[in-house]
């Protein structure tokens, strides 16, 4: 099976392999060595006796060839995780088959995870730049199709109907029908105007949500890039998250994957991870603040400071929780590789 490997954190993946080998093996050198003999004989004539005497060196050369251990990498780790255990696969008639809480007891002995699906990518510095030229782009793609629209038989003969009409407004000598008749050609004129609009999709988002949306993405979610992958389609609520490092994309741009696979990518692919989120189902039993309020009243200077400012980050805390997405029954994982598995006809 060929993987076509998209995303690799070669640093994270690295530091795992130097735990296995107990040191970090950055190259691989393979070669074969050539011998060469070289005699130095030389003739000396002894009268009877005509020995030859002198000496035999040996040079010898080396030709290496230099590997990077990188796509190997994966491999070595994937092989090492399912050797000790410690790997779970979630794919559509696996683990996926159990429910919620059977999988999270998988995942107790087993950390790591191989999730294959569909998926979706979230790029929020792409949002953010989006929505900062959002309405500009909406008028744009609007205005081409009031262009398309204009063009059409039935605008031409209306806009010839609105012409005549405004002409004989002018035409008219009485004031009063005059206006009477220019009242009528405004709103012919508006009514048309509007169609055109409902047509062409005209008309954008209120500015105050699109600098919301950028103040939320720039205090909480800069520079993410969110995948989700669903391992098993019968249950889209179970999905693998994965926040990827822009620097870790194996062609050195994530646009580059956006542009070949997409923002919904309509082949499957795997992410590898280990799990560093959990959720159960109804929360999290253990409360940081608890030492606060078994004191209560009796909490000394300190005491009170101190928990002031944690109640600050705990507020913090609710608010980020809500751009984590991390809930039952998801799964957030640490990711070192994303990649397509292409597999032949006899795979």
């Amino acid at each position: 099976m060929l993987r076509d490997l998209i995303y690799f954190d070669f640093e994270k993946g690295a530091s795992l392999y130097s735990q296995i080998e107990g040191g970090l093996l950055t190259e691989k050198r393979e070669g074969e060595e050539q011998a060469k003999d070289q005699r130095n004989i030389r003739k000396y004539d002894l009268k009877v006796f005509r020995p030859e005497f002198g000496g035999q060196s040996t040079d010898k050369t080396s030709q290496l060839e230099v590997r990077v251990l990188h796509h190997d990498l994966l491999g070595r780790l994937e092989d090492y995780l399912e050797d000790k255990g410690l790997l779970t696969e979630l794919h559509g008639g696996g683990a996926t088959s159990a429910d919620p809480d059977s999988v999270r007891e998988s995942l107790s002995e087993s950390p790591y995870v191989r999730a294959e699906g569909w998926s979706v990518i979230e790029d929020y510095e792409k949002l953010s730049a989006i929505s900062g030229q959002f309405n500009d782009l909406i008028a744009f793609i609007g205005r081409c199709g009031a262009s398309s629209i204009e063009s059409t038989p039935e605008y031409q003969a209306l806009a010839e109907q609105l012409e005549a009409a405004r002409r004989n407004a002018a035409d008219q000598k009485n004031r009063n029908q005059r206006k009477v008749a220019e009242r009528r050609l405004a709103k012919a004129e508006a009514e048309l105007k509007k169609k055109i609009e409902e047509a062409s999709g005209l008309g954008g988002v209120e500015e105050w949500l699109l600098s919301g949306v950028r103040l939320f993405i720039d205090v909480f979610m800069r520079d993410r890039i969110l995948l989700r992958v669903y391992p098993d389609e019968g249950r889209p609520e179970l999905q693998v998250l994965a926040n990827l490092k822009r620097a870790c994309f194996v062609d050195g741009d994530a646009e580059t994957y956006l542009h070949s696979y997409g923002y919904r990518p309509n082949v499957k692919l795997t992410v590898l991870g280990l799990v560093t989120s959990l959720p159960l189902q109804e929360g999290h039993s253990f409360d940081p603040m608890a030492e606060f309020e078994a004191k209560a009243d009796e909490l000394t200077d300190q005491e009170s400071f101190e928990q002031g400012f944690r109640r600050v980050f705990e507020g913090f805390d609710g608010m980020y929780r809500f751009v984590r997405y991390s809930r039952y029954p998801n799964l957030t994982v640490q990711p070192l590789a994303v990649y397509r598995s292409v597999r032949g006809a006899s795979a």
